[in-house]
């Protein structure tokens, strides 16, 4: 902006020198050279030019830094998006392994009875799946770390020592391609009001940058401790003068850890000493905490892994039993199809599909008891196969359970809104399942016997059983008089004539039901729109009567006030006094 301020000066002030200088004389008159043609003219012309061209390349590079910009950020989410899918996919393929395992672990357990020997094997083994199992928790508990890290986060009451040693396991891989030792105090026990994304983004970018600048052969050291009010967690790491120079450049790391550690409204320090890069973190303790976290729950469907083990083959079809129930299982996955078939085929009768329509073909010739269905394989054809199965009169009883490889709260939450009766997470025991499948069949047996009964044609009110059928035809006389609301010649032997009986016999059903006299049921259904309309509507009393079909006013007014005790004038006045009253 000075710059072309100056331009502009000194542009005006050539001009008023030119106006001196330029000219001819002829006479006693001057004669000036048109202004468009001096020089002053032309070097302003080249100053617009040279500044437009000045302008336009400035644009032209703000619009390619722009471009870069958005291609590097593009390109830093296309990263985040591919690694969050390999996430998911190693993720879905270990939770469905770990529970094939576990699940035929089960029957050898079963069938080795007593042998200690084995017994204790199958225990080692059970308790490093069970290990494995909680590290792919942690890992797809990582995976939903938010990169925006402004955005509000809930607190939770978060077992802090847990969750630093769970993600000090996952270290201790990365540390052994390092050839660096790592050496922990943990204090047992600490429990702290904070947010789990920010603690866990925190302490892997902490350890992570420190073991880029650790010296070879280095120790990393983490502990943990309570302070009085709050917690400490100290990061060490043996690097040169270098090195902590460099982890100190880094700026937007040093800023993402200040901000992390500002949302939790703590506090974080960095030092150097005897050759040592150190990190001082302090959390305080909230004194409101929020709802515990469902994290820390335990669901009946985990994993028990006490209970579990393997046979070396699983067969890919099963045989039928007339006798058996039969269990549809859709999943484009065969391995997830064979071990359920497996495990659920000494009790049920089992036919496996890769889609949905097979699946419906084959329920045009065979109704399942329950349908299996591996949402995490046909997730885009699930809501449809859960509207066609649902609003199918005779489908709409089977019982469907959903099976998906998230642990996260939110997509069983999708599953269950969509339709299914049930949603399971991988792993789960098996033996969970087929307790479930057995309490879905039963409840279906049972409400299948009350419709077979004779108890399913009454209704019970007021201490009198009411059969089915005159219920419906209570109903269809209350639809008759509402249609003929208008019409004036509204009585019983219309409504009669509209069932097509006699007014005797239409009497003599009437009896079976707790009702009140036919004419009076009319008065009390005219008298019920008549207040609609006063209240509801801006029409005259004149205007109102007809439109429930009356002819005559005298008889309206005496049939309002013998149901309200009051004419319609006063019931709109009563109703329009009591809503000014609420508004003021």
């Amino acid at each position: 902006m000075n710059r072309t301020l100056r331009y502009i000066l000194t542009a005006g002030l050539l001009f008023g020198i030119s106006l001196l200088c330029e000219g001819s004389c002829k006479g006693d008159e001057i004669i000036l050279t048109p202004m468009y043609k001096r020089w002053w003219a032309q070097v302003i012309y080249v100053l617009i030019i040279l500044g437009t061209a000045g302008l336009y390349i400035r644009y032209i590079k703000n619009k390619q830094k722009e471009k870069i910009a958005a291609l590097e950020r593009e390109y830093t989410e296309e990263v985040q998006k591919t690694k969050s899918e390999i996430i998911n996919t190693i993720s879905e393929e270990l939770s469905v392994l770990i529970t094939f395992i576990l699940g035929l672990s089960t029957q050898v357990r079963q069938q080795i009875g007593n042998s200690q020997n084995v017994s204790g094997k199958l225990s080692l083994m059970e308790y490093n799946i069970a290990k494995i199992n909680g590290l792919l928790n942690i890992l797809q508990d990582s995976k939903g770390i938010s990169e925006n890290m402004d955005d509000p986060r809930e607190m939770m009451l978060l077992p802090v020592s847990q969750l630093t040693s769970n993600l000090l396991e996952i270290l201790k891989f990365v540390i052994k391609s390092k050839k660096v030792k790592l050496t922990s105090d943990i204090e047992e026990g600490i429990i702290l009001t904070t947010n789990k994304d920010y603690y866990q983004t925190l302490f892997n970018s902490l350890t992570h940058k420190f073991l880029s600048i650790i010296s070879e052969k280095g120790e990393l050291t983490v502990s943990l401790m309570k302070s009085d009010n709050g917690i400490i967690l100290r990061i060490k790491a043996d690097a040169s003068r270098e090195g902590n120079s460099r982890l100190m450049s880094e700026r937007n790391t040093i800023n993402l850890h200040s901000r992390l550690v500002d949302n939790m409204n703590g506090s974080i320090s960095y030092d150097y000493e005897d050759e040592k890069v150190v990190a001082t973190v302090f959390l305080p303790q909230h004194e409101t905490m929020q709802q515990i976290s469902g994290d820390l729950l335990k669901s009946g469907e985990k994993i028990d892994t006490n209970t579990l083990m393997a046979v070396n083959q699983l067969p890919m079809d099963f045989d039928s039993n007339p006798g058996k129930e039969y269990i549809y299982i859709i999943s484009t996955n065969k391995d997830i199809s064979s071990f359920i078939g497996y495990f659920l085929s000494v009790k049920y009768n089992i036919r496996q599909f890769q889609d949905n329509m097979s699946a419906f073909q084959g329920m045009d010739t065979l109704l399942p008891a329950a349908v299996i269905y591996d949402y995490s394989s046909l997730r885009e054809n699930f809501s449809e196969y859960i509207e066609r199965i649902k609003n199918n009169k005779r489908s709409h009883h089977i019982s469907v359970i959903a099976l998906t490889s998230s642990i996260q709260m939110s997509e069983r939450e999708e599953c269950t809104r969509l339709g299914a009766d049930l949603c399971l997470s991988f792993p789960f025991n098996v033996e969970y399942l087929q307790g479930v499948l057995e309490k879905q069949i039963d409840k279906r047996e049972k409400i299948a016997e009350y419709f077979n009964s004779p108890l399913s044609s009454y209704e019970k009110k007021n201490g009198k059983l009411i059969h089915m059928e005159d219920k419906a035809f209570y109903h269809r006389i209350l639809d008759i008089i509402h249609e003929n609301i208008s019409n004036p010649e509204l009585n019983a032997s219309l409504v009669a004539k509209e069932l097509g009986l006699s007014l005797r016999v239409m009497y003599r059903r009437l009896e079976n039901i707790e009702s009140p006299n036919l004419n009076q049921l009319i008065i009390d259904t005219r008298m019920k729109l008549a207040v609609k309309y006063l209240t509801k509507s801006r029409m005259t009393i004149d205007e109102i009567l007809y439109k429930v079909g009356y002819e005559n006013r005298s008889t309206f007014y005496r049939n309002f006030k013998n149901s309200y005790g009051m004419t319609p004038k006063e019931y709109r006045e009563q109703i329009q006094n009591k809503t000014l009253e609420e508004f003021n």
